[in-house]
């Protein structure tokens, strides 16, 4: 993945690129690319922050397609306010927010499956390392990226459903 500002426009871009390679026996139909942010384990703290953006409409048995998609500001997630539709996030924040690259698609059954391409490997920023559950884990925790292989499509959340950190407000009075 990476971004790019095209010479002398202001068109800005990410651009995944790659290689498609449908394994499975039957055809893969409608391959789209998404990107999402984390903001903790688990499928409760993945954020869609782009639209789909079509891959493939079709891949073979055993096909390879090369990915070279292009994702602008017109694929940021965005939310109604009641009178418009709000940008999610500013373009400029999403390769940086960026932590895992969603490749979905479906059989001709109609099946939903998909393959996460994270950044790294996901880790508590602030680990409760008193705790010796929390140790062993950290401790056996994989040495290097892997892909994951889910069925099912992911829900669709935004950062507009990601909760707010806690506000400290602390009234000294003198």
């Amino acid at each position: 993945m990476e971004a790019s500002t095209g010479p002398g426009t202001q068109a800005q871009a990410i651009h995944v690129r790659g290689e498609l390679k449908n394994k499975g026996n039957g055809p893969a139909v409608g391959a789209f690319v998404h990107l999402n942010a984390r903001c903790g384990r688990g499928d409760d703290c993945v954020f869609q922050l782009t639209s789909p953006v079509l891959v493939s409409g079709l891949v073979g048995a055993g096909e390879t397609v090369a990915i070279d998609v292009q994702i602008t500001d017109r694929n940021i997630m965005s939310m109604w306010n009641g009178r418009q539709w709000i940008p999610t996030q500013v373009f400029h924040a999403i390769t940086g927010e960026s932590y895992e690259v969603v490749l979905e698609y479906k059989d001709v059954i109609g099946n939903s499956f998909r393959t996460v391409h994270p950044r790294g490997i996901y880790t508590d920023p602030v680990p409760n390392v008193g705790d010796a559950a929390e140790r062993e884990r950290m401790m056996l925790r994989p040495d290097r990226l892997t892909l994951i292989f889910l069925s099912g499509t992911q829900a669709l959340r935004t950062l507009a459903d990601a909760p707010s950190p806690p506000v400290d407000i602390s009234t000294e009075e003198s």
